[in-house]
Formats: C-alpha cells, sequence, structure tokens
C-alpha cells in the first residue's frame, strides 16, 4: 500500500427520526442560516415541516434559498452566496441530494469572500474560510455529505468541473433513511450507479495492485448496492434496503475507498461531465452510458483486474461475459446504457471529447484524446 493521510471531521448521525437532531446540531454555530433545497419535493413529503420545527426550537433564523437543479450552476450559486452575505449568515443547512450540498458548498466560499466562485473551482485562488455547511441527506448518491468536495457547472461555456477543499467538508450530516422511502425507481437507478463509479474508478485505474484490503472493500460496496436494489426492486420503501444503500453511497466516496491505493484517476467521471452539461441528464445516467463502454475499451489492457472484479461480483472470471452481466444489472434497475437508450440519439463525439480533455490531468483523467473520443464512440 502507498502512504496516506485520512481526515474526516463531519459528525454523521445516522438512523430512523434522526432529523429531528438538526436545529441541536447548527445551534452552537449559527443563530441565522442560509436554507438551502431544490424545488417542492421537500414541501410535498413533510421533511420541510420537520426542519422548520427543528430550526424553531433551536430558535434559528433562516433565509430560504430553493431552486438547486440536479448539476447545479454556477449561476445559481453566485446569487445564493450574494443572498447570504445580504442577511449575514453564519451557516448553510443543505438539505436534499448531492446537487444541493455541492452548489451549497459552492455558495459557502462565495458568501465570505470577494472573489469569483468559479476562480476558487479554477484553482486560481485558495480558500481561506467558508461558511459551516450541515447537511440533511434526502437522495444518497455523492457521498458529498462526508466530503469536501463539489462539482458545477458553468452553464456559459457547458465546462462541468469538480473540485474539493478541506475547508468544504460539512461539520454535521443527518442521515435519515426514512427520508429516502419517496425516491422514484429511476432515482434510484441513477444515484446506484453513481455509488459504483465513485467506488469502482480508483479500483480500476490505481498505481498499486496488491491491495487486498481494499479491493475487498470496494467489491462489498458494489455488492451491497447490487443486493440493496433487488430488494427495493420488490418493495421501494423497504426501510433496510434503503438504510443500507444510503450509507453504500457515504461510505463509497468519504475518501476511505481510495487509501493507500496512490494515484487514480476519475476516467467515467471526467467523461460525464460533459454529457450531463450539454443534454441535461442525471449525473448517474451519464455514468451508466459511460462504464461498459469504458470497461469493453480496456478489455484487453485490464483484463486481470476486471476478471477479478466480475469474479467477485458476479463470480464470472469472462471479461465479456461479465461486462454483459454488469450491463443487464444497470438495465434491470432501469439506467441506460448507451446513448441511444438515454434518448440521445446522435451526440456530439468531438464537442463531448472537447470538454472532457479540459484541464487534462489535474481534472482527474489520463486518457488520451483518441481513448476519449473512442470510448464516447462505443457509448453510442
Amino acid at each position: 500500500m502507498k502512504n496516506f493521510t485520512y481526515k474526516n471531521p463531519t459528525k454523521i448521525i445516522f438512523g430512523k427520526g434522526a432529523l429531528k437532531e438538526i436545529g441541536k446540531e447548527i445551534k452552537p454555530y449559527a443563530k441565522k442560516v442560509l436554507f438551502t433545497y431544490g424545488k417542492s419535493s421537500i414541501k410535498q413529503n413533510g421533511i420541510y415541516e420537520k426542519i422548520i420545527d427543528s430550526l424553531d426550537a433551536n430558535d434559528i433564523e433562516y433565509i430560504e434559498y430553493s431552486g438547486i437543479q440536479s448539476n447545479p450552476l454556477l449561476s445559481h450559486a453566485r446569487k445564493g452566496a450574494e443572498i447570504a452575505k445580504k442577511y449575514n449568515v453564519d451557516a448553510i443547512l443543505a438539505v436534499g441530494g448531492g446537487s444541493v450540498i455541492d452548489e451549497s458548498k459552492a455558495i459557502s466560499i462565495g458568501a465570505v469572500s470577494e472573489n469569483d466562485i468559479w476562480e476558487f473551482i479554477l484553482r486560481e485562488v485558495k480558500v481561506e474560510k467558508a461558511l459551516p455547511i450541515f447537511t440533511v441527506l434526502t437522495i444518497p448518491a455523492t457521498g458529498s455529505e462526508m466530503n469536501c468536495g463539489l462539482v458545477l457547472t458553468n452553464e456559459e461555456t457547458y465546462d462541468k468541473f469538480g473540485w474539493g477543499d478541506e475547508h468544504l467538508y460539512p461539520v454535521t450530516s443527518i442521515l435519515d433513511p426514512e427520508l429516502t422511502l419517496t425516491v422514484s425507481k429511476e432515482q434510484t437507478a441513477y444515484t446506484s450507479t453513481d455509488i459504483i463509479a465513485h467506488s469502482v474508478e480508483a479500483y480500476f485505474t490505481r498505481e498499486n495492485d496488491f491491495t487486498p484490503f481494499l479491493d475487498g472493500y470496494v467489491e462489498n460496496l458494489v455488492k451491497s448496492v447490487i443486493a440493496s436494489n433487488e430488494v427495493l426492486l420488490k418493495d421501494s420503501k423497504n426501510l433496510d434496503a434503503r438504510s443500507n444503500l444510503m450509507w453504500t453511497a457515504t461510505m463509497a466516496w468519504n475518501g476511505l475507498n481510495h487509501c493507500g491505493a496512490g494515484k487514480f484517476y476519475l476516467n467515467n467521471h471526467q467523461m460525464e461531465h460533459p454529457i450531463s452539461a450539454i443534454y441535461g441528464i442525471a449525473h448517474g445516467a451519464g455514468l451508466a452510458i459511460l462504464m461498459p463502454a469504458w470497461m469493453r475499451y480496456f478489455k484487453i489492457q485490464k483484463k486481470e483486474r476486471l476478471s477479478k472484479f466480475f469474479k467477485a461480483i458476479f463470480n464470472e472470471e469472462d471479461v465479456d461475459n461479465g461486462i454483459k452481466m454488469f450491463e443487464d444489472f444497470l438495465e434491470k434497475i432501469g439506467a441506460p446504457t448507451s446513448f441511444k437508450k438515454a434518448g440521445i440519439d446522435e451526440p456530439d463525439i468531438e464537442e463531448l471529447t472537447k470538454l472532457a480533455m479540459k484541464g487534462g490531468e489535474h481534472r482527474g483523467t489520463n486518457l488520451s484524446k483518441k481513448d476519449v473520443k473512442s470510448i464516447y464512440e462505443l457509448a453510442v
């Protein structure tokens, strides 16, 4: 294993009924929060009212900022930062999935800086401080509730970049699996795909191959996603399966699955970002399109690792058969496995390739332009 330092300061409160703790957790840090969320779903399913009750019970003022969309936009984050400044809030309370939490992290740095948010994401400016962030997770997928990263789209340029800083770890994240009982089948498919992608990126691209602990960790994360979905396809409100999927999502991208792995790359994520930036599909849907194509492209070069993976997941050592079984699973849960199946009949391969190559290796890919273009073509 390679040397590593691991530090994760986020406090997790997990379990049925945990939502009521959010006001008590915020109280030592803030008298006024910017309460961020997506659209109207938290008002329809009762989460909003419970949040307000907890804030009121702890004498915490709140300024609402809603409308955060899937694949969050730079322009909306900028507006949020200005509102946070205007009302002089002490912290951010993000209620939603990864998109809400990611944009809230961007707001938290913009709210206490004269620099533009995009300057931080382009690494032109270093973060000196950020507002404390608290999260209530409603759609488990990205792991943003227990990491310091975010992904934001600049809609003027179609640049969708991931970035992180240690100031952006949430202080406390509430993981109440009851809040996920209304997540749709479609959204469950996309979030499950994202969890798998987070799990396997380092597994397939890292520089150190002898890491049996990490191998088992990653393989069990994927098996956990599959097992949870097998139950949820029959009973979408099964609390045990929802609980298991929620914790798997957090553990898949809080840094543990690549401790000791050395250098690795986020090839599928880097190639997906332009897809959702241009075509507006869910991030998980874009990953479902790409992962089987990436596996086919590298089936000879990565034969040993792919065979090991499929043996652990499906008890299948043949790589071609393993890829087909993986593809079948994605389709079974409702994720598209090609551009065409996602309703994108004629993707602009040249534009996608250009955007995917932007930023190069420091944005998470070691693929050549030829590699990227070929994988997109395999995914059509």
